[in-house]
């Protein structure tokens, strides 16, 4: 079963870089899950979810899911797994004129004039370079820095980790 079967709408085309392909998906429809976290019927829901593979047929996949925030602008999701880059993923409304994905190599400027809106927004992901991480990602006024949580352990997977007052 695919995607698509189950009801997610592509949002970005496939894109491909070496070994690596890649697409935006999305799905608006209310998740099981929303009952536990006591998420109203009425939500406005989106996930957004990144399909990536490499050339030997390995599959990474990542995103954010849940309730759109009211008047959502620019949302981020980072997303990777070994033998992968990292990738940055993007959403924001269809009323931002641009985006800039900003790296310690480089500004990735996005051109919303060029993409497509879903769900009243525009999406976009791209793999990062070896060694390059990413600093913040600006659009609409808003100017997020991106907070990497990579010195967070990897065992246990309980999702609940003691954080300390200072990660160095």
């Amino acid at each position: 079963m695919t995607l698509l079967d189950e009801g997610w709408k592509p949002v970005t085309a496939v894109c491909s870089q070496g070994e690596f392909t890649w697409r935006l998906w999305c799905d608006a429809r209310r998740p099981s899950a929303a009952d536990v976290m006591g998420w109203p019927d009425d939500g406005d829901f989106l996930a957004t979810f990144i399909e990536a593979s490499n050339g030997v047929g390995k599959l990474m996949s990542g995103g954010i899911g849940g309730m759109r925030e009211p008047g959502e602008r620019v949302r981020y999701f980072t997303s990777r797994d070994d033998g992968f880059p990292r990738f940055v993923g993007v959403r924001f409304a269809q009323s931002v004129d641009d985006v800039v994905i900003e790296t310690t190599s480089r500004h990735i400027q996005v051109d919303a004039d060029e993409m497509e809106t879903h769900y009243g927004m525009k999406f976009f992901v791209t793999p990062l370079e070896e060694g390059e991480e990413l600093v913040a990602v600006t659009g609409g006024g808003i100017h997020q820095v991106h907070h990497s949580v990579d010195w967070l352990p990897e065992e246990p997977k309980t999702g609940y980790f003691p954080l300390p007052t200072d990660p160095s």
